[in-house]
């Protein structure tokens, strides 16, 4: 998936910052197949990640005046990442917990059950998030589930590509010592 062209985000955020609401449309053309990606890779489905989505936007409108005007894209990810980890909490707080549950009483007593938020069939993803460093599963979650290059995520959190190659391999090869202690 290739990183929105900074400049043209730069270009639109400053034409928005200036009144001219017609560049949201274009904003939202380039930047919103690698946001999507982000907010899916919180959520698991396309319900909640879709609104995630639309209060990026809308927050973008809301903050445009804290646009510095450069490193436009980095400014909307950190936006959409915030708003995917507040989201995320808020949902932790308003779902239900059934004490009659054996399977949640057992959740609500586990050490890190703050980390059991993401759910998928084979577990691994949960699994990745209890035991990665939060910097390494979101590497991983970018590259794996949203198809970011390297050199993108590289440029997302201000790192080297090699670095980010480097986490990358050392957060895959800590999941598959950790899936052969499970199996084992």
């Amino acid at each position: 998936m290739a990183h929105p062209d900074n400049p043209t985000v730069d270009r639109c955020l400053s034409e928005i910052k200036n009144g001219s609401m017609d560049s949201l449309a274009v904003l939202y053309d380039i930047t919103s197949k690698p946001l999507y990606a982000l907010t899916y890779s919180y959520f698991k489905n396309r319900e909640d990640a879709e609104d995630a989505l639309s209060d990026t936007y809308l927050k973008i409108v809301r903050e445009i005046g804290h646009f510095q005007g450069q490193n436009g894209f980095n400014w909307i990810y950190t936006i959409c990442k915030n708003i995917c980890l507040n989201l995320l909490k808020r949902k932790k707080r308003e779902s239900a917990v059934d004490l009659s549950d054996e399977k949640t009483v057992n959740l609500l007593d586990a050490k890190d059950s703050a980390e059991t938020v993401i759910e998928d069939e084979s577990g691994i993803i949960a699994h990745a998030k209890r035991h990665l460093k939060t910097h390494e599963f979101e590497i991983v979650m970018l590259h794996a589930v949203g198809g970011f290059l390297f050199k993108d995520i590289a440029k997302l959190h201000g790192k080297l590509e090699a670095t980010v190659r480097w986490q990358y391999h050392n957060a895959i090869k800590k999941l598959q010592k950790l899936i052969g202690e499970v199996i084992l």
